[in-house]
């Protein structure tokens, strides 16, 4: 009897330290998580962070485009990221509306959507994240998948101690390299190449499957009751004039004109607005320098909402 008693007292004594090791790695991971992974800039843990955290109904979502263009002002959260394709858009436009009302919401409309290596890209694997996206509080994000396998990539030592000392890049500080220090020779070739690069692969199925997620997240926000605006977002003058003769981007730069048009909603191209889009407000072909951000979001708020 006393050695059973023993044996039990010895097994609950045992669980309850499981119990405890097990519970201290998921506060401290949880505690990491949020103090740490979601403050990487432009980071998959970040901008799903803000999807669980933000509480600004005025939304603008894309690619980097939207990301550089919208970097510096405090009218709308900036969802635009890095090689977001449609598809990852999408997502991120019903995750973060899920639970919540919208007000203004600015979709980028830009040709490279339609673009090969986009098409390549499709979702990106985002359909295994925003696994805990439910009413229930507090959300943990160490079962957030998309958040949590950021730790893998801590195996690398450099990595991490960029993450622990938050070792960033200033994303407010761009060079004018673009305007003042490339030969224009060379910012023409490199222009012509981003130019080939992101060339829509327009009247393809996967195209055409492109178009129909797009126009069927916008027909989700306005059944949502969102002020709905599709913004062309800018380019520099060489890449403008490039594209003008090549039918595949004038094609799909008309498409997403369409689609507007179609559900009644505001369509605003990037030369409508009264500002100079010469080569000194842009870091390179196609992302607006962070000086420019503020006096870019200003005009095309005005120019989608008064």
């Amino acid at each position: 009897m006393a050695t059973q008693n023993l044996s039990t007292g010895f097994s609950k004594r045992h669980l309850y330290m499981v119990l405890l090791m097990v519970l201290t790695f998921l506060v401290t991971t949880e505690w990491f998580l949020r103090s740490y992974i979601v403050t990487i800039p432009k980071s998959v843990p970040q901008r799903i962070h803000m999807v669980y955290s933000s509480d600004s109904p005025d939304v603008a979502v894309g690619d980097s485009h939207i990301y550089r263009s919208f970097i510096d002002q405090d009218l709308y959260l900036n969802l635009g990221r890095g090689g977001s394709t449609i598809p990852v858009i999408d997502l991120f436009i019903r995750n973060y509306f899920k639970y919540r009302m919208p007000g203004k919401v600015i979709v980028e409309a830009s040709p490279q959507f339609i673009s090969e290596i986009h098409l390549q890209w499709h979702d990106k694997n985002h359909h295994q994240f925003f696994n805990i996206n439910h009413w229930l509080i507090p959300k943990l994000y160490v079962f957030e998948k998309g958040i949590a396998q950021e730790i893998i990539r801590l195996a690398d030592p450099e990595h991490a101690t960029d993450v622990i000392f938050r070792r960033w890049p200033d994303e407010m500080k761009k060079s004018r390299y673009w305007s003042t220090t490339i030969d224009p020779q060379e910012r023409l070739d490199k222009t012509r190449s981003r130019v080939d690069f992101q060339q829509p692969l327009y009247g393809s199925p996967a195209a055409e499957n492109y178009f129909r997620i797009y126009q069927e997240m916008l027909e989700f926000l306005q059944a949502k009751g969102a002020r709905i605006c599709v913004l062309r977002t800018p380019v520099d003058p060489n890449y403008l004039a490039m594209i003008a003769s090549r039918d595949p981007y004038q094609k799909t730069i008309s498409r997403f004109k369409d689609i507007a048009k179609s559900l009644g909603l505001k369509y605003v191209d990037f030369r409508e607005l009264d500002m100079s889009f010469e080569f000194a407000a842009f870091i390179n072909q196609d992302h607006l320098m962070p000086d420019q951000s503020r006096q870019f979001v200003e005009l095309a708020d005005q120019a989608c909402y008064q």
